[in-house]
């Protein structure tokens, strides 16, 4: 299983027991919430109900927030827990279309609203502006498990509205993570927890179980307690560094996880 070639491509698989099983849209139809509307007929509603205009000039077919909030997001409750794959959102296309950009996605276990200090994991920032009446598709760089999906935007020009005309999120109840190897490489993020394992297996399963986990730096054990496995977190800037030390970088690949089911659609 490990290799010292670059060239190489390596993969592991950690394994649950459940079976894999793709979702629909997970959005359809649930809960949401908003942080502001600007008015009464721009509500979260609108970008959850499976309808997939894009005029709010005439018809009121987009969820707008006021702007009155540097932040302003957009949330919704998926019911229940999942491994968050690629959450897709549909721009306005007849007016003001420049306001969706800069964006960030991020998954939460629990409510934000109700707990402020609730964990949020990282999905996908979004740096460009999606273009009018077109889909922003963001898959997520690791795997984010969670209940609630939120769109959040940060800018210092109240004017910059956040307006969202569908919002679709898909995954699938958590079944099996893989992940790719980095021979001679290290994940210079922020490291989570350290741990003495016997093998990478072992390694990957607890990154897998720790849910801000984004890889994990593995090397083989020497014998003594010396960790040898270090769990790291997620972060807009993920640098995998090359090491001499003997260190492997794994990171999950959750675009490589999805190659046998398509859960768009």
């Amino acid at each position: 299983m490990e290799s010292s070639g670059r060239s190489r491509q390596v993969w592991l698989m950690v394994m649950l027991l459940s079976r894999a099983a793709c979702t629909p849209n997970l959005a359809l139809y649930k809960p949401g919430k908003i942080s502001s509307t600007w008015g009464n007929d721009t509500g979260v509603s609108l970008a959850l109900d499976g309808l997939l205009g894009t005029n709010y000039q005439r018809l009121r077919q987009c969820a707008i927030t006021k702007n009155m909030d540097l932040t302003k997001w957009l949330q919704v409750d998926l019911e229940m827990t999942f491994s968050v794959d690629t959450v897709r959102i549909l721009n306005r296309g007849d007016k003001h279309t420049n306001k969706l950009a800069n964006f960030t996605v991020y998954v939460y276990e629990e409510d934000p609203t109700e707990f402020p200090s609730a964990n949020r994991k990282l999905c996908k920032h979004y740096s460009g502006t999606v273009g009018a009446a077109q889909w922003a598709e963001l898959s997520c760089e690791s795997h984010v498990i969670g209940r609630y999906v939120r769109v959040s935007k940060y800018n210092r020009s109240l004017s910059h509205l956040l307006q969202i005309c569908e919002l679709e999120v898909y995954g699938k109840r958590a079944t099996a993570v893989q992940f790719r190897r980095s021979p001679n490489s290290r994940i210079s993020n922020q490291v989570l927890s350290e741990h003495s394992v016997a093998t990478s297996q072992t390694c990957m399963y607890l990154c897998y179980e720790e849910s801000l986990c984004y890889g994990a730096n593995f090397k083989q054990s020497t014998g003594n307690s010396t960790p040898n496995c270090q769990l790291v977190s997620n972060s807009l800037t993920n640098q995998i560094e090359e090491d001499g030390a003997g260190w492997d970088a794994y990171v999950v690949d959750s675009t490589g996880s999805r190659d046998d089911l398509k859960c768009l659609g």
